[in-house]
């Protein structure tokens, strides 16, 4: 059985401040144990979450156990208008990283 982690992310690269944020850089929200309902999430409560200052969300399937590696499942960007989120690919800075939500 896997479990659907729902995360948000922010983009350090678009961050203008000198020098950046001291903040988290990741939040998790919440987790599923279907993935239909984990990405129904995202566009029932996206207005909650655009509120916030995350720039991504991302989806991943943790599987039971120690020290998992999680299949990443989607990602969805913030969209210009900030009114809802997008699918997207994984954006360029993220390759590479894994575990959004266990930080």
């Amino acid at each position: 059985m896997k479990a659907y982690f729902v995360t948000a992310v922010l983009d350090f690269g678009r961050c203008k401040l000198d020098p950046p944020p001291k903040w988290e850089s990741t939040k998790r929200f919440g987790f599923f144990w279907d993935l239909a309902e984990a990405k129904q999430s995202i566009h029932d409560h996206g207005a909650f979450l655009v509120e916030s200052r995350w720039d991504y969300l991302v989806i991943e399937a943790y599987s039971e156990g120690l020290e998992q590696i999680p299949e990443e499942i989607q990602w969805y960007k913030l969209s210009e208008d900030q009114k809802s989120w997008l699918e997207c690919p994984k954006p360029e800075w993220a390759v590479g990283t894994v575990c959004f939500a266990m930080p």
